[in-house]
């Protein structure tokens, strides 16, 4: 064997050296992303519970199904406590919404939190807040939430899944 056969057989050992070496960056890279995702997962699952946990107090478990049955029949300063609350679940979904959109999350997901925020939409008294605070919400999560409160295919409002938490809604 010559130093050009030697040659040829070094550049075919070093060529699948660079291809192994690129699949097992690949491979590191895809196993990363899906330990992101994962994390993504858990942070915003505990940042739902979290607005979910802040209303353990009677008075403000009456204040929620008060507002869930009737916005209007809040005083100002009820509103202010509920619009807080369910501003929470709101931005905790728009926040899912963008993740799963961008890849951060996975979006079947994230999708799950759209329809769970949704649920609440549909108590009359959180779809009179939704109409007043639309506006000031991002367009494309506007056009997401309204598909999903339109579709055949949404979620059940809250209210009848879960009766003891909306109250009369």
């Amino acid at each position: 064997m010559d130093i050009v056969e030697l040659g040829a057989i070094g550049e075919l050992v070093g060529g699948l050296a660079v291809i192994g070496s690129l699949v097992y960056v690949g491979l590191q890279v895809r196993q990363g992303n899906r330990m992101e995702r994962s994390q993504a997962n858990r942070e915003m699952t505990q940042q739902f519970m979290n607005v979910l946990n802040s209303i353990r107090e009677p008075v403000l478990v009456d204040l929620v199904q008060r507002g869930a049955a009737d916005w209007a029949d809040l005083s100002l300063s009820d509103q202010a406590f509920v619009d807080s609350w369910i501003g929470g679940l709101h931005l905790n979904a728009l926040s899912a919404y963008l993740a799963g959109r961008q890849g951060l999350m996975d979006e079947d997901y994230a999708n799950g939190w759209t329809d769970f925020y949704v649920s609440y939409l549909k108590c009359p008294g959180f779809r009179q807040w939704w109409d007043y605070t639309r506006p000031t919400h991002h367009p494309d999560f506007i056009e997401h939430v309204e598909g999903r409160l339109l579709a055949s295919d949404g979620p059940p409002a809250v209210h009848t899944t879960r009766p003891w938490y909306v109250g009369d809604a």
